[in-house]
């Protein structure tokens, strides 16, 4: 038997088992914290259905609380977005509770 594969996980290595690491080739493509912020700002542009002002203040307000966020990516800001059309008034401490808990 002579085969290929490529399995593709979503997985920290450290959670993959020692015969998978051992035996493959493994590439990491997890982003540090300022790749992540930095993607989603590049990203700012390009969200629909919101003002341009409340992309970048919600863009400054994740960056102010990034290392308490308990998983920072892409869905963040699309969360912080939809809190503050929600809730223009009193936006800011829901949003901290909902991505720090």
């Amino acid at each position: 038997f002579d085969g290929r594969i490529i399995f593709i996980t979503n997985k920290l290595i450290h959670e993959l088992d020692s015969p998978l690491r051992t035996r493959s080739l493994v590439i990491d493509l997890q982003m540090t914290q300022q790749e992540i912020l930095t993607r989603m700002e590049q990203i700012l542009p390009h969200l629909d259905g919101f003002e341009m002002a409340n992309k970048l203040e919600a863009m400054r307000f994740i960056r102010t609380i990034a290392p308490a966020v308990r998983q920072l990516s892409i869905r963040t800001i699309l969360l912080v977005l939809k809190i503050m059309k929600a809730h223009p008034n009193n936006w800011r401490d829901l949003a901290k509770y909902t991505i720090t808990q």
